[in-house]
């Protein structure tokens, strides 16, 4: 898909900065790679989904554009270091807890917000065969709900780090981890 929307641009001889990055979930949607390996783990190819979701972007930076109002833009940090515990070698090994992120606040008092967290989002049952964004959807719906026109998660450390917390189950672990980064992230 990157190559899509790079080509795209290109195209539109748009000197647009693109930035793309994977928010992971073991609950996603598939389909999105062509090799081998890819529709094995992912499933079959379907071109049609991936130029869909293509110019949805494209429309998407154009509307952007297009609204652009002068803004003042924060970086912040939270800790959330009680939450979070690598998951390769215990408590022997590095953590990164902080919540970092950006807030940007418009002069028309519109306001997004940019998260990152290294805790791995694995918080549904592999077994589960649902589509979920799992905890970073989660946190974003909170802080949409709480004031945030736009939210979006950005991955942290999540290959060496997981979630610390309560032994609930999928849905109600998911949840509780929203509202425990969100309060945090306000």
């Amino acid at each position: 898909m990157k190559e899509r929307l790079n080509s795209k641009l290109a195209q539109r001889k748009s000197n647009d900065f693109l930035y793309l990055a994977g928010s992971h979930t073991h609950n996603g949607v598939g389909g999105w790679n062509e090799s081998p390996a890819g529709q094995l783990i992912l499933g079959s190819f379907d071109e049609a989904w991936v130029n869909q979701t293509t110019e949805e972007i494209l429309a998407k930076m154009e509307a952007a554009r297009s609204s652009a109002v002068p803004a003042t833009l924060s970086y912040w940090e939270a800790s959330a270091t009680d939450y979070v515990e690598n998951r390769l070698v215990g408590d022997d090994g590095f953590v990164d807890g902080i919540l970092r992120g950006l807030e940007v606040v418009r002069n028309d008092s519109s306001k997004a917000i940019l998260v990152s967290y290294s805790a791995h989002p694995t918080s549904i049952s592999k077994k589960s065969t649902t589509l979920s964004g799992d905890y970073p959807a989660a946190l974003i719906e909170r802080l949409e709900n709480r004031g945030y026109q736009f939210g979006l998660f950005l991955p942290g450390m999540v290959g060496s780090h997981r979630w610390n917390s309560p032994q609930l189950d999928d849905y109600d672990l998911v949840n509780q981890e929203g509202d425990l980064l969100a309060e945090r992230s306000m």
